[in-house]
């Protein structure tokens, strides 16, 4: 259906639904015969099997569709967020009581925003489901204002509601409905006890602008909630209105041990938090050594958290770590302590009646079963390290340290791995160190170099463009390894600073190219992280401000993930890229889901083969496949990592146009780069 929801009164009421004292009657479809000449869009969705079952004349033009079975041949599921499916799930819900919605959506037909006020009410299916009976005037071009506003109504966790003056409820925002006991409860029945109860028994219109505290009934059970009362006036009936926005407070009078729960647990989770951790962890290993045993800790990271957050929604991470803890808990011996750190880290802390190892397989064995999230069978990996006490190691912060220590080598090392810690790890400590100096000085000095791969052409074997990355360099003129480099700017925040170092420096160059008339690109890496800067875009637009800057001359490598993800300012901000006329171009390709479909949302310019395509032989028909499809799509396809002139031939002869060798030992200063083209 659509991805954008907000409120909104609907100027149109086509069709009226009769209702019995006890019951509501439903429409079914052979009631839609006349609204078929209707000059407002009116359809129906059948929401368990995620296609429009019936459309009149007008919607059909609205949808883009030629014919009824062209329409319904279309499954809205694959484009639909988790999000706008549980919505759909409480709109049927709430079907079966007669609720009717007002609301703006947006839909997408042919991947065009149509941005409509919409009522939504039941309609029953010939087989007893209940299906979306749909009516909707377009407003895309009219008041972006409203809609935005709107919009922010829908997805506020702030309770707001609009009463009448009898107390009968004309509107719930969504964070509303789910707390109230009924879709549209009475305020008499709402509020229970407070100077607001006491003005509702004296008369509804006696209510007195302001904010009070009240006892409120809601699903879950009596709660605290501060209400601000407004008075207001209906949009469509002009009537005089009351306006309620409610928060709850219910903990800021709770008991002191229920505020003492949760200073030591975890809201998500309900594990013990790091406060807890910190605070109990002494006591615990003294206890150990009273009774002349060992403790172990462990510290678990889930590997690619993060890609289900961007693909799946927060909502679906929060389930995820849920779940995740509910498994550590399961695997934990009795009497350890189980803690959640923040974000995907955990903590165990256990005492040696099991060895450590036998834990760390036992729990990523755990960790390997997929996890059902959404509708979603997702598959995750785990990192963990480990430390334990000795005769010599009895402090909770070394411990912890030493163990911190083990799960970045694990990390490392790569995914679903344990590390025990061992006294070589804080030699790697120190390196770390050293490599995070020598960048903090580079960034403060400006003294960062850029460096070049190039890229050349296979029909012509020249130099067409080069990929740009940095070095940092030593006193002995040797260059840091870029992967010990990336790693450590992730891990400490300076990669971002880096990367707008970089980019600014890259453009430089490609800029000094078009005034002397040189036409080769300029590619640069161009991470989430980078997109979601505020100054990304201005610094892009700089550029356009110079005559002689060519935006084709600049390649912008993002990777796949980021055409799945669901965040609009993201999307917004690649739509803007190739609006103004810089080169889209995906990295790693191959390397994630490869959806082909996806490439089409976007103008993309090129695609970046992953050099495990290239490298790996077994993964050979997999590379062909993607460069074919590629080329019917008209997007030119770079082969990375080239190697060997074996390479080069299949590559050539499969359709790909460009290649480069991305090894460190092929990176070149810009003097050495600009030598390679004369």
């Amino acid at each position: 259906m659509g991805c954008n929801v907000q409120h909104s009164t609907s100027k149109t009421d086509i069709l009226e639904m009769s209702k019995t004292d006890q019951n509501s009657v439903f429409m079914s479809l052979d009631d839609l015969r006349f609204a078929e000449n209707s000059r407002f869009p009116i359809w129906v969705f059948n929401i368990d099997k995620a296609r429009v079952v019936w459309a009149n004349d007008t919607a059909l033009l609205l949808w883009q569709a030629k014919t009824m079975p062209e329409l319904e041949a279309r499954n809205l599921r694959s484009d639909m967020s988790p999000s706008v499916q549980a919505r759909l799930q409480q709109f049927q819900t709430d079907f079966w009581k007669g609720v009717v919605f007002d609301e703006i959506w947006t839909i997408y037909p042919h991947d065009k925003a149509k941005t409509l006020a919409c009522r939504f009410r039941g309609l029953l299916m010939p087989d007893g489901t209940m299906a979306m009976l749909c009516e909707g005037e377009d407003i895309t071009d009219n008041s972006p204002n409203l809609i935005k506003a709107a919009q922010a109504l829908i997805y506020t966790d702030v309770l707001v509601t609009s009463y009448r003056m009898n107390g009968s409820c004309q509107y719930a925002n969504p964070a509303a409905r789910r707390v109230f006991p009924s879709s549209a409860p009475d305020l008499s029945q709402r509020i229970l006890s407070g100077p607001l109860y006491e003005m509702i028994q004296d008369g509804v219109e006696n209510i007195a602008e302001g904010t009070t505290l009240a006892k409120v009934a809601t699903v879950f059970g009596i709660r605290l909630h501060r209400i601000e009362v407004k008075s207001s006036f209906d949009a469509i009936s002009g009537e005089k209105s009351w306006l309620l926005t409610e928060s709850d407070v219910s903990m800021a009078e709770e008991v002191k041990d229920e505020l003492q729960y949760l200073a030591n647990h975890d809201s998500l989770t309900g594990l013990k938090n790091r406060n807890f951790l910190k605070k109990h962890a002494p006591e615990f290993l003294q206890s150990a050594t009273d009774d002349h045993t060992y403790v172990s800790m462990s510290l678990v990271d889930l590997d690619r958290f993060k890609y289900v957050n961007d693909t799946l929604g927060h909502d679906a991470g929060d389930q995820l770590l849920a779940e995740f803890a509910r498994r550590l808990q399961k695997i934990a011996p009795k009497g350890s302590i189980v803690a959640r750190l923040g974000g995907d880290e955990f903590c165990l802390l256990i005492r040696n009646d099991v060895l450590p190892k036998n834990i760390c397989e036992m729990f990523l064995d755990q960790v390997n079963k997929p996890f059902s999230i959404n509708g979603h069978n997702v598959q995750m990996n785990a990192s963990l390290g480990f430390s334990q006490t000795s005769a010599e190691t009895q402090s909770y912060d070394v411990l912890f340290q030493q163990a911190d220590l083990a799960l970045y080598a694990a990390k490392r090392e790569g995914n679903n791995t344990c590390k025990a810690f061992n006294p070589e790890m804080s030699e790697e400590s120190q390196r770390f160190h050293f490599v995070d100096d020598k960048i903090k000085k580079c960034l403060e000095t400006k003294s960062l170099e850029v460096n070049f791969c190039p890229q050349f052409c296979f029909e012509t074997e020249k130099i067409i463009g080069a990929e740009t990355s940095y070095w940092v360099r030593l006193p002995n003129g040797k260059n840091l390894p870029t992967y010990e480099l990336n790693s450590v700017a992730e891990a400490t925040g300076a990669n971002l600073q880096i990367e707008k170092w970089v980019l600014q420096k890259a453009m430089d160059v490609a800029l000094d190219f078009a005034k002397v008339g040189r036409h080769q690109s300029i590619s640069v890496k161009v991470s989430e992280l980078l997109l979601q800067d505020d100054h990304f875009i201005p610094l892009l637009q700089q550029y356009l401000d110079n005559s002689k800057f060519t935006p084709k001359s600049m390649k912008l490598e993002i990777t796949e993930m980021l055409l799945l993800t669901n965040d609009l300012r993201l999307q917004n901000t690649i739509t803007k890229i190739t609006q103004m006329g810089y080169q889209l171009v995906i990295r790693d390709f191959g390397t994630a889901y490869s959806y082909i479909s996806c490439l089409q949302n976007y103008p993309i310019s090129h695609l970046k083969l992953d050099q495990s395509l290239v490298t790996d032989g077994k993964l050979k028909i997999l590379a062909l496949t993607i460069i074919s499809m590629a080329k019917a799509l008209g997007i030119h396809v770079t082969a990375d990592g080239v190697e060997n002139q074996p390479q080069k031939k299949w590559l050539e002869s499969a359709g790909c146009d460009e290649y480069q060798n991305s090894k460190e030992q092929h990176r070149m200063s810009f003097k050495e780069f600009h030598e390679k083209l004369k």
